[in-house]
């Protein structure tokens, strides 16, 4: 249950995000791709039902990332997971990037740039307001949005007379009342 509120947090916090830095034409998109930014999570539980135990485990016992683990275990990331998939079964090559890049924004090619950001910051926001559940070990003291990898790509992308902070404030805000929701603790609403 966590795990998928965790997809839906990020799909609407990605849509939410296209949306305040006027990437229109992104919106849709960007929700679509945060639905599915983990699917590598989900290849992984399909073929060795027992493995993501085992890579949460270790991961937690030596306080590595998980795509540490996940290397070591499977000799490969459920992000390289993700984008083997992605191809294989013909989806767009923009959905197929933000499943393997979102963690690394800056190696996806240039022009799914902005949408991985967008789903990247997205995840960060959800991560750090605990909106469901990534599987990953949170950090003691969360990173501001200025130094997460998303942000570095998309503030060259917005006016210089942005206000960041007042972003971030809300941004969190959002992340709260979504939160919540997915809690069932309001009344839920038709996504927009």
């Amino acid at each position: 249950t966590n795990f998928w509120m965790f997809q839906m947090g990020v799909a609407r916090m990605a849509r939410y995000t296209c949306r305040y830095l006027e990437f229109n034409s992104l919106e849709s998109r960007a929700y679509f791709a945060g639905l599915l930014h983990d699917i590598g999570k989900l290849l992984l539980l399909h073929l060795h039902p027992f493995g993501f135990e085992a890579v949460l485990d270790y991961s937690r016992r030596e306080q590595v990332p998980l795509s540490v683990a996940e290397q070591a275990f499977l000799g490969a990331t459920t992000r390289e997971m993700a984008g083997h998939f992605a191809k294989a079964h013909g989806l767009r090559s923009s959905y197929g990037n933000v499943m393997r890049w979102v963690d690394d924004p800056q190696q996806c090619p240039v022009e799914d740039a902005v949408l991985v950001a967008s789903v990247s910051l997205a995840r960060e926001l959800c991560r750090q307001n605990r909106v469901g559940w990534s599987g990953e070990a949170l950090r003691d003291q969360p990173r501001p949005i200025a130094e997460t990898p998303g942000w570095t790509i998309l503030r060259e992308r917005i006016f210089p007379s942005f206000n960041l902070e007042k972003f971030e404030a809300e941004a969190h805000a959002e992340c709260r009342e979504l939160k919540q929701m997915l809690h069932g603790r309001f009344g839920l609403a038709a996504p927009a």
